[in-house]
């Protein structure tokens, strides 16, 4: 199985991209970190070409709630369809809308994954959390 199915089973989006954004805020925040976050993508993400499957989604969930630790000390957070929230310390298997809630409270949410297609209750979390 490719990512790209395990990713259309799972109904998420490819969080590929919420990497590469909250990856270009690391990059202008703290160099240092940066350079950690491209060696750990270069040893986990890109050897051997990229990881796919479930393994891979995992790999690519995890990788983004690391990198917005990363950017900004907080908590993770999934939100169900119907709008529950819960922290988790891992990317759950059901597809939920995943953010990074950042312990500083003058800092937006980070998405690091997002239903391909989300409720309405994720959708007004989105737009409350991250803007």
């Amino acid at each position: 199985m490719t990512l790209e199915q395990a990713l259309e089973a799972r109904g998420l989006a490819d969080p590929r991209p919420l990497c590469r954004e909250i990856l270009k805020q690391l990059r202008d925040r703290d160099p240092d970190a940066y350079h950690e976050a491209v060696r750990r993508y270069e040893s986990e993400l890109a050897s051997d070409g990229e990881t796919e499957g479930e393994a891979g989604v995992a790999a690519w969930l995890d990788y983004g709630l690391w990198l917005a630790a990363r950017l900004d000390p907080g908590r993770a957070v999934a939100v169900t369809s119907d709008g529950r929230a819960e922290e988790t310390r891992e990317a759950p298997p059901d597809g939920p809308l995943l953010l990074h809630l950042p312990d500083q409270r003058n800092r937006r949410a980070l998405l690091v994954a997002v239903p391909r297609d989300p409720s309405p209750a994720q959708e007004a979390t989105r737009e409350l959390l991250v803007g």
